[in-house]
């Protein structure tokens, strides 16, 4: 739970750049309560069409009811788009004014740190480090509280359609909650690791290239190169755990949910010939679980990015909280090119 809390820490670090787009910000945070109300009222649209209007032959109901739930997959997409088009405007504008507050800032900073530190590693945090923030803004931290508002909205609603057969589907919640955080505790520590060996990667090639015929005239271009070729394998190690972790994350919550939705026909299959529940419902409660596994789903995916951008964060405001820089402001020579203040 600490490490949630760092991350949100970060990202509320993060609002000062994003501060001025805020109508942008709010008008997606409008979008998202829209867009899931319009996806909560599919699955209970296509209940009414089967119990009311299918099973009974009443085909101008049916019709009014397809034209309904045609409206409101239309009225999702919309708010979806809405909400997106917020949140790619706060994005790329809030990174662009990160990236110069970053360009200012090493501007000021010290010979001494600049000595201590190599250009590649500068340069890695100034651009690898802030495009993995800005994809992960286009993508939307934001639309992670509409997964979650979706998630919510749909238990809900589930629970008020039939408290047995959602009693049956939360059994599984915590479950869902360990293989999450199981994950998250793996991932993050990685895109740590991914992103310090980048830059020191970054940094050496740059300092083996400005100074190649150092590295020439003392003929260590074999070690050189063996030096590379282990950083570069501490690189690529922790690229393809982090890589298999994620492809492991959308497996394990494609499974299960293909395991719930079994055991929800199992059950409700049952039921549904005891005359407890109506047909209608059974196919409104399997198409709910297919919607709430789809954010869960892009969740896992956001959730990579996501640990991909409050690393990429950490390292940022590490570096802006630099204090190495330099005392004195700039020198005006006299025309003789001497200091007048001697």
């Amino acid at each position: 739970m600490q490490r949630w809390s760092d991350d949100f820490k970060l990202l509320a670090r993060f609002w000062p750049y994003a501060r001025p787009d805020r109508k942008h910000f709010f008008l997606a945070l409008v979008a998202i309560p829209l867009a899931s109300l319009a996806t909560l009222v599919q699955p209970y649209l296509l209940k009414k069409g089967i119990d009311d209007y299918i099973l009974v032959g009443d085909r101008a109901g049916l019709t009014l009811i397809a034209f309904l739930f045609f409206g409101t997959i239309c009225l999702e997409y919309l708010f979806r788009a809405v909400q997106m088009f917020g949140l790619q405007v706060v994005g790329q504008r809030s990174v662009g004014r990160l990236r110069n507050a970053i360009f200012a800032h090493v501007l000021r900073l010290s010979q001494r740190y600049l000595d201590r530190h190599p250009t590649g590693a500068l340069l890695t945090r100034s651009t690898t480090d802030v495009e993995a923030l800005s994809q992960t803004l286009a993508m939307g931290v934001v639309s992670i509280v509409g997964d979650l508002v979706t998630l919510v909205g749909i238990v809900v609603a589930m629970l008020w359609l039939d408290l047995r057969l959602s009693l049956l589907l939360l059994v599984l919640v915590p479950l869902l909650v360990a293989i999450i955080e199981f994950f998250r505790r793996r991932q993050k520590g990685l895109f740590l690791t991914i992103r310090k060996s980048l830059a020191t990667l970054n940094g050496y090639l740059q300092e083996q290239l400005s100074g190649r015929e150092v590295v020439q005239l003392f003929g260590h271009e074999k070690e050189s190169l063996s030096t590379f070729k282990s950083l570069n394998h501490r690189f690529f190690s922790a690229y393809t755990w982090a890589n298999f972790f994620d492809a492991l994350l959308y497996s394990v919550m494609e499974a299960l949910s293909a395991f719930t939705i079994a055991v929800m026909l199992w059950f409700g299959a049952g039921w549904h010939r005891e005359g407890y529940l109506s047909l209608g419902l059974l196919v409104a409660f399997i198409e709910y679980i297919q919607k709430l596994f789809i954010p869960i789903k892009e969740f896992s995916a956001k959730f990579t990015t996501m640990q991909q951008a409050t690393t990429a964060l950490e390292r940022i405001f590490d570096l802006l909280e630099t204090r190495d820089v330099v005392a004195e402001g700039a020198v005006v020579l006299d025309e003789g090119g001497e200091d007048p203040e001697g």
